[in-house]
């Protein structure tokens, strides 16, 4: 070690170049001496406490001062961990990325993967640009309430080769073009996970300090392995430790798999096309569907998984030339019951005057309706039984002229 170099100020100004975003060391060059190259491998890493640490790490690595500084750069910053020495616990976690952070309140959370799934043709791309202008200028959630961080930029990884699509409608919505940043070199080239090059590139963004989202769109275009099996999730498995490192809420569109006879109403995650581990790996799930068929401009946007909270109520989305509109979720028509469909029945026949019971079962005989059925339909409307001449009347409760009540037959 260099006698005229003070190892406790070397220290502070390592812990400042881990910890502080943009740090420069003007006028400190004499005070790092020999350890100046650590200092620009810290630099030279992307901005997180957590890389740059790394990078400190790699930097010292082999070096007989190692010991000292370490605990020098410890010694300026507690909160940096020893991340050398001694049993690991959560606390260490804990210092390293701090608590949970929503970007939108219960359904996108930074530093994670959030995946939005959807049929094809539903409107998921449309969606993640809309998602992407409330980054670029402040707006407001499409559940109404208020984006309340910094506004800043948004990668968009295109992976199939829909640039032209994407470009005329933020054009169309007014989105700021200059803020949607675009990893590759070739603005026009497709994104792929599966190529290095490209995933450094996007690391470099992702760190970015005025980076505030990034957009995979979509994961089968990136990586058409992805959804293959386990062994091939890489790439999702990759995209998550970037958000971890990068603190950055990472949205991924990918598909539903076509639906089948024994498929409900409802989108689960048995719907998200390729293996579970796609599921595993996002801790929040949206799925973007038409529930109501007579009214297809109007969309649901709902969460079908969250791992971290609670289920926030879905919202509805109708998509145009002009933009998107958020209101009310639609809902799925409701499947009229035998019972719904016995008590309408009823009421159609006896919404005038009270009619023959014989008549009545004749009706319901010919509609496919059971007599049971019939029966719990006329409890259900409290359907009054009076006896005339001619036999047995049913009529609706308060009907006038029951010459005489009776029972249930």
């Amino acid at each position: 070690m260099m006698a005229n170099i003070n190892i406790n100020q070397v220290g502070a100004i390592l812990s400042a170049a881990i910890h502080q975003p943009g740090f420069r060391a003007n006028g400190h060059a004499g005070a790092l001496g020999e350890y100046g190259s650590i200092f620009d491998a810290i630099l030279a890493a992307p901005e997180t406490p957590y890389l740059r640490s790394q990078a400190f790490e790699a930097a010292i690595a082999g070096l007989e001062s190692a010991a000292d500084l370490r605990k020098a750069v410890f010694a300026a910053d507690p909160v940096l961990p020893d991340i050398s020495f001694g049993q690991k616990t959560f606390a260490d976690v804990e210092k390293m990325i701090g608590p949970l952070e929503w970007a939108w309140p219960l359904w996108l959370l930074k530093g994670f993967v959030t995946i939005l799934a959807s049929e094809s043709g539903t409107g998921k791309s449309a969606l993640a640009l809309a998602i992407c202008d409330i980054f670029i200028r402040n707006r407001y959630w499409p559940d109404g309430a208020k984006y309340d961080g910094e506004p800043g930029k948004v990668v968009w990884c295109e992976a199939e080769a829909a640039q032209a699509i994407q470009l005329e409608r933020a054009r169309k919505w007014g989105v700021p073009i200059d803020s949607i940043w675009v990893p590759l070199d070739d603005p026009t080239g497709d994104f792929s996970l599966t190529d290095a090059a490209h995933k450094d590139a996007l690391t470099d963004l992702a760190h970015n300090r005025e980076v505030r989202l990034v957009v995979i769109d979509s994961l089968s275009g990136a990586d058409p392995k992805a959804e293959k099996s386990v062994e091939d999730a890489g790439s999702i498995k990759w995209l998550s430790q970037l958000a971890r490192d990068s603190n950055k809420p990472i949205l991924v569109c990918h598909h539903l798999r076509k639906k089948n006879l024994f498929d409900g109403g409802e989108i689960n995650l048995d719907r998200l096309r390729g293996s579970s581990a796609l599921v595993q790996t996002a801790r929040v799930v949206w799925a973007l569907d038409i529930p109501d068929p007579q009214s297809r401009d109007w969309k649901r946007l709902q969460v079908i998984k969250s791992n971290v909270a609670k289920f926030p109520p879905p919202v509805g989305i109708a998509i145009s030339e002009a933009g998107i509109e958020f209101g009310d979720s639609p809902e799925q028509p409701k499947t009229p019951s035998v019972i719904d469909r016995a008590v309408d029945l009823l009421l159609a026949l006896l919404q005038s005057e009270p009619q023959p019971a014989d008549l009545i079962y004749s009706e319901f005989n010919g509609a496919g309706i059971s007599v049971p059925t019939l029966k719990r339909a006329k409890s259900k409307l409290g359907i009054v039984s009076t006896k005339k001449a001619d036999g047995w009347y049913w009529g609706l409760p308060g009907c006038e002229n029951h010459e005489q009540r009776g029972l249930l037959i």
